[in-house]
């Protein structure tokens, strides 16, 4: 089962975190920093507000500390800052 990691704040956000919890082979998203929308879609969801993902190594400590194994980065200015997931 996979843990996720979704990075961003937007409704693109929202809508890669509904289809992705559809998938069987998912078994928890994590969203940095999240919105009121991914806050409310179920218990396997989680918002994290209080964490900062702003560099490379911020993001792979994070990872290796909750085990993710996918990271999808919504907002261009991550990627044009050189984060990739």
């Amino acid at each position: 089962m996979a843990r996720i990691l979704i990075i961003g704040s937007g409704g693109r956000e929202y809508c890669l975190t509904t289809k992705l919890s559809s998938s069987p082979k998912v078994s928890d998203i994590i969203i940095c920093p999240g919105n009121g929308g991914t806050q409310i879609l179920s218990k396997n969801k989680k918002n994290i507000k209080n964490i900062i993902l702003d560099s490379d190594n911020d993001i792979i400590s994070f990872v290796k500390q909750k085990k993710i194994n996918l990271v999808v980065v919504g907002p261009e200015q991550y990627l044009a800052n050189g984060i990739i997931g």
